[in-house]
């Protein structure tokens, strides 16, 4: 008798880590996913931060004195 209960578990157990890492696999595939994309949005932030600081009539020395001070009053 104490063999059927046994083994009922083990099965259990093996059905628990084959769905945990298949849950790992997909979260791992997201992860990487969202991973890309916030790389590509800050490159495309930063491309359209150079592109309004070359477009700008204020000097480089002007626009980074003033992101400067605006760090310092936080």
């Amino acid at each position: 008798m104490p063999r059927g209960p046994k083994i009922l578990i083990d099965e259990k157990i093996r059905k628990s880590e084959a769905a945990l890492a298949k849950a790992k696999a997909k979260y791992d595939a997201e992860a990487a996913v969202l991973k890309e994309l916030l790389q590509k949005r800050q490159a495309m932030r930063d491309r359209e931060l150079m592109e309004a600081i070359a477009k700008s009539k204020r000097s480089f020395e002007e626009i980074l004195d003033y992101i400067k001070r605006d760090s310092d009053a936080d």
